[in-house]
């Protein structure tokens, strides 16, 4: 059951990490800090559904899907993932205006247009697709639900998902 294999993967995950790793895996990944240095960070693997979907391959072992087809994943997940970005409460007494006047906007309401605008953008696009067609790339690359529960929670036949999700990313490609 999901709530198994969400135990499981708390059970495997490193100490402190262990809700964390429950909706999605935990990587070692490199950041620049104020300093210009890169430094070693774990944070949740964010690429994990799109190396998924990249790995699928037809009969001929050719890519399933085309570079613009993943493209238009990666572009509609980096959008969905910034317009879920929480940001920091509080006022940064620090931080100047960005403009001549005091109440010109600063960098917490530049990042929530920012955020307002990513979510516009992927709302945006996943408008332009039929219902199924969105359910389907939706879960798929947003929520990074399997093919086969896909399947089964629409009711469609086996390896169908693959075909839908197929034409949801090529309609996304397209537009």
């Amino acid at each position: 059951s999901e709530a198994g294999r969400a135990r499981l993967r708390r059970e495997g995950a490193q100490p402190g990490e262990a809700f964390a790793a429950q909706p999605a895996q935990i990587v070692d990944r490199f950041v620049m800090d104020g300093a210009g240095d890169a430094r070693a960070v774990r944070g949740v693997d964010s690429g994990g559904a799109l190396r998924r979907l990249a790995a699928l391959r037809d009969a001929g072992g050719k890519p399933w899907l085309s570079g613009a087809e993943l493209a238009a994943a990666e572009a509609l997940r980096a959008d969905w993932e910034r317009a879920q970005a929480g940001l920091v409460r509080g006022s940064d007494w620090r931080a100047p205006p960005n403009g001549a006047s005091a109440r010109a906007a600063n960098g917490q309401e530049q990042a929530m247009a920012a955020r307002c605008d990513a979510g516009r953008r992927s709302a945006q696009k996943l408008a332009r697709l039929a219902p199924a067609l969105r359910r389907v790339v939706e879960r798929a690359c947003l929520y990074e639900d399997g093919l086969e529960a896909l399947e089964r929670a629409e009711g469609w036949p086996a390896r169908s998902g693959k075909v839908a999700l197929k034409l949801g990313l090529a309609q996304l490609a397209a537009g």
